[in-house]
């Protein structure tokens, strides 16, 4: 069982969300905010069987975007023409970056067999652990198509069965041996 926590926001660094891959079944646990305050989460357990298709895509919010780029030109220019305090523009500042790298997403996209299709955003300094809950999901599917799939254990009993019949074999042939 592997736990991938991470940010849903930089500017609310300290409320996360995890995906949990345990042996039949992909926890989502993401947090709900208003604004800067954690609000309840969502639990889901969904079952790998019902788990079609795993996919990372990108999306921009472009109202966020819009937002971000606006603030950050004004508060470079304030910066630059010192119209108000250093210690009140750089904050500023800092804050307008911070919603225009906001804006910028990766997100995994997990379709079910009901047509669902669950959207977990990750923050985009994050994409590593976007990637690595979409290797783990995929390993889980993948090992669960192995678990189900009868001509993998026809064969491998096949396998079995002509060991067994070699080392019958050479026991009789050892025997023989001795009785010679």
């Amino acid at each position: 069982m592997e736990t991938i926590t991470f940010m849903l926001s930089v500017i609310a660094f300290y409320i996360k969300g995890e995906i949990t891959v345990e042996q039949n079944f992909v926890r989502f646990k993401i947090r709900h905010r208003l604004g800067l305050i954690p609000l309840d989460s969502s639990d889901e357990r969904i079952p790998v069987t019902q788990i079609s298709f795993v996919r990372m895509t990108h999306s921009i919010k472009l109202f966020w975007f819009g937002v971000g780029s606006f603030m950050t030109f004004i508060c470079a220019c304030i910066v630059v023409f010192n119209e108000l305090p250093f210690f009140i523009s750089v904050p500023l500042l800092l804050l307008s970056i911070a919603i225009l790298v906001c804006s910028f997403r990766k997100c995994l996209d997990i379709d079910l067999t009901s047509g669902r299709v669950i959207r977990v955003p990750f923050v985009i300094f994050e994409w590593h652990k976007a990637n690595r809950a979409a290797e783990l999901i995929n390993e889980l599917i993948s090992n669960r198509i192995d678990d189900t799939n009868v001509r993998i254990h026809t064969d491998r009993s096949i396998d079995d069965n002509r060991e067994q019949t070699d080392r019958v074999v050479d026991a009789i042939k050892g025997l023989e041996n001795k009785l010679k």
